[in-house]
């Protein structure tokens, strides 16, 4: 049986790359957010490594991003349409 980790890991930021994986969208997306503006990057000074905070990547996403709608599960609700 595994361990129980004492001090689990709690993400408070990402690189672009890592947010990129993390919710399963093209890492091109996340630079055209910054780009634009829509997306905070932050760094410590003197150093080079970008993080986007996670509750600024929860805002933009639900902001920009549209709500989908559903799919029908069968074929024959679509072909009575």
């Amino acid at each position: 049986m595994s361990r129980k980790t004492k001090y689990p890991i709690v993400y408070v930021c990402l690189s672009p790359a890592a947010l990129a994986t993390a919710m399963d969208i093209a890492p091109r997306i996340i630079y055209q957010a910054i780009a634009l503006g829509h997306l905070e990057v932050r760094h410590l000074p003197g150093t080079v490594a970008r993080r986007i905070w996670i509750g600024d990547a929860e805002k933009w996403f639900r902001t920009y991003w549209l709500k989908a709608i559903p799919r029908t599960l069968n074929k024959s609700s679509e072909e009575d349409q």
